[in-house]
């Protein structure tokens, strides 16, 4: 597609910016880009100002890593949520997602910004692994449920986050849980829909 926009410089750099999005490519990323070539200055400035407003604010949780411009995001802040009761994501959209379907739910997150990716150069130290472990070490946390998406690096992930927990001797203190039944192998959770994510977490497994 570039090399059809490519005597227009302007839109050319565009395209290069948006492909550093994830899931923005071909005729979504050209559809992006022509809305913002028919976009009046005025449009596009208050775009800008709302970009630098947020990144002076936004902030993560110390405690789950959400996105949030308060000390602590509105679940780990929510004083009627069971803190004994961690579910584990992948990412910010994961906890999202499972937050809009499960409206219900008692317990608090924790997003480790990924999932263990050899293939794609994500290792342990690139994710928020530690910190869920040291969290751990100092609260009373007694079930811990692993809402990954059914795929070789969730799997990879869980293990790992196991064998570390092992080693410090916390394992026999916890319940660990892993939704499965519901999500078909390697779907990824935030495309999952509602009943599908409700089904994989009244299915789920103790491990």
């Amino acid at each position: 597609m570039k090399p059809l926009i490519q005597d227009t410089p302007g839109l050319a750099a565009l395209y290069d910016f948006f492909k550093k999005f994830p899931a923005v490519s071909g005729r979504n990323m050209l559809r992006f880009i022509s809305a913002f070539a028919t976009k009046n200055p005025s449009e596009i400035q208050a775009l800008i100002s709302i970009l630098q407003d947020m990144k002076e604010k936004l902030k993560t949780c110390p405690e789950c890593f959400a996105f949030t411009e308060l000390e602590l995001c509105a679940v780990c802040a929510d004083p009627t949520k069971n803190h004994q009761k961690v579910c584990v994501v992948a990412s910010w959209i994961d906890f999202l997602s499972i937050r809009s379907s499960l409206g219900s739910f008692s317990g608090v997150f924790h997003i480790l910004g990924g999932l263990i990716s050899p293939l794609e150069g994500i290792e342990s130290k690139n994710l928020t692994i530690d910190s869920f472990v040291r969290r751990i070490e100092v609260s009373n946390v007694q079930d811990v449920i692993f809402a990954f998406s059914p795929t070789p690096e969730g799997e990879v992930t869980c293990s790992y986050i196991l064998n570390l927990l092992k080693q410090k001797n916390l394992f026999e203190r916890i319940k660990f849980f892993r939704i499965a039944t519901g999500l078909p192998v390697g779907m990824n959770l935030e495309f999952a829909d509602r009943s599908t994510i409700n089904q994989a977490f009244s299915e789920m497994r103790e491990i």
